[in-house]
């Protein structure tokens, strides 16, 4: 399986020990990582990078993973997959979403929800 492009996903949340550990697994099973801490760097690294996902957190100071769905979504349509992650599962039915995962998420799971939407 040599795929010339290596998949990059952006991992969007305001809780640092979660960017570290989600782009050390994710980073370990072939995918180009990148990360932001909170939803305005996000929409600006969407604006400035197309990835090939964007895993991204619910709740947030600022702006919310709604908004950076509906910014992936509006620039790039549904080429590019949004999964959101929420500690708060009555938020979890977000129309913007391709795949909603409820926190704390097992990291298999995790895992074969993004391997699912970036084959």
């Amino acid at each position: 399986m040599s795929d010339t492009h290596q998949k990059q996903i952006l991992v969007v949340d305001d809780e640092e020990s979660i960017l570290k550990l989600l782009t050390k697994v994710l980073a370990r099973n072939g995918y180009r990582i990148d990360t932001a801490v909170n939803g305005e760097e996000a929409i600006e690294k969407i604006k400035e990078c197309r990835y090939d996902c964007v895993l991204t957190d619910f709740v947030m100071p600022g702006l919310s993973g709604s908004d950076v769905a509906a910014t992936a979504k509006a620039l790039y349509g549904s080429s590019v997959p949004v999964i959101g992650m929420s500690g708060t599962p009555w938020l979890l039915d977000c129309d913007l979403f391709d795949v909603t995962v409820e926190k704390p998420a097992s990291i298999i799971e995790l895992m074969h929800t993004i391997q699912k939407m970036v084959p």
